[in-house]
């Protein structure tokens, strides 16, 4: 994408990123890259076990805004799907989070 906002995707159409997961004592702390909405967000700190939690967003990247596939599709949401990577980062991160933080997705939960 131009002036390098969004990263450019390889010959297979991947794009590389980083998350991150790390317990800093009790608490227990996960970074995106980009902007979470509020049902990804939500799911995500529901799987965190820590006290307290702490999500950081637009950390290391920013690959727009991070929804799940049936948010991304609506109508309403024209303009975000329009500044996200893929409507299905916010699954991916989802997945790739839950991993780390040692809370893989189980088989009905993977799409």
């Amino acid at each position: 994408m131009a002036f390098g906002l969004i990263p450019e995707r390889s010959a297979d159409g991947r794009i590389t990123s980083e998350i991150n997961f790390w317990r800093l004592g009790p608490a227990w702390i996960v970074t995106v890259p980009g902007e979470p909405y509020p049902a990804f967000a939500e799911l995500l700190r529901r799987r965190m076990s820590g006290v307290p939690n702490f999500i950081f967003s637009l950390a290391n990247d920013e690959l727009g805004y991070v929804m799940f596939e049936n948010d991304c599709r609506k109508k309403l949401y024209d303009y975000e799907r329009s500044m996200a990577v893929s409507c299905k980062i916010g699954h991916q991160l989802y997945e790739e989070l839950s991993r780390l933080m040692g809370q893989p997705l189980a088989q009905k939960e993977k799409k």
